[in-house]
């Protein structure tokens, strides 16, 4: 009996003990769309073919952690990951342009595969809550570093009418990787349920991503290059930005 009471007793003191410690640790993990701008989502082969991205709305992942400081004040990190396909159907625009420009061509066979973009963040910075302890307006601004695989290409194109019938098209470009600096703007609501809380969120980050190694062609058939506005070796500098619109669920200890 004695050691029951005495058990009692022990974890009530532990309970009231961990009740009354301040709760500083927020952990969430959020889940949404990943919105491209900026030369990310621009959708035109300009003369040197390099500096458009064709990215459409993909997924993004964010894991969130902060520290409260004080209670509205604190330093967040934060870890974003997009996922965004490419616009094969503006590609194939534009590569038919390039083609022909004196020739209407409307009907043509297609083969091959286009990759998709994949991009990362690891940011760090200060964030600042306003409201209750249930209901807070959380805002915030953080630096630190973007990432990016550019898409691989490996495609043609056969016209099937027209004075180009049966020519075949080849657009081939490596996949590469990119490390830059990069900066977040955000904020979001979130609501508390005792260690629990939910929460939304819109994040802008922006990140100038230089490929240096993506060794672009575009030739026919025959070997001929359609165009001399590529240059195999150059590097494709994509100013990324993305606007992050996630919700997701968190933990307070």
């Amino acid at each position: 009996m004695i050691k029951k009471l005495l058990l009692t007793a022990l974890f009530s003191i532990f309970t009231f003990y961990v009740s009354a410690q301040p709760q500083k640790n927020w952990m969430s993990f959020s889940i949404g769309a990943a919105v491209p701008f900026n030369d990310f989502s621009d959708k035109k082969l300009t003369d040197t073919v390099l500096y458009s991205g064709f990215a459409k709305t993909g997924m993004a992942l964010n894991l969130t952690y902060t520290y409260q400081l004080v209670r509205s004040f604190g330093i967040t990190t934060m870890l974003m990951g997009n996922a965004n396909k490419t616009n094969i159907n503006a590609i194939e625009k534009e590569l038919l342009r390039y083609i022909s420009e004196s020739n209407q061509i409307n009907s043509f066979t297609k083969s091959g595969t286009v990759g998709n973009w994949k991009t990362g963040l690891l940011m760090i910075g200060p964030n600042i809550n306003f409201g209750e302890r249930e209901f807070q307006v959380v805002i915030r601004a953080l630096i630190g570093v973007g990432m990016g695989i550019s898409p691989k290409y490996d495609y043609s194109l056969t016209p099937i009418k027209g004075t180009l019938t049966k020519q075949t098209f080849f657009y081939k470009q490596q996949s590469d990787n990119a490390v830059a600096f990069a900066w977040n703007i955000g904020g979001g609501v979130k609501y508390r349920f005792d260690h629990l809380f939910v929460r939304f969120n819109v994040d802008y980050s922006a990140t100038n991503l230089e490929y240096k190694n993506i060794k672009v062609q575009f030739n026919s058939q025959s070997g001929i290059t359609t165009k001399d506005y590529i240059n195999p070796e150059s590097k494709m500098s994509i100013q990324t930005d993305i606007m992050q619109i996630t919700g997701g669920i968190g933990y307070i200890f």
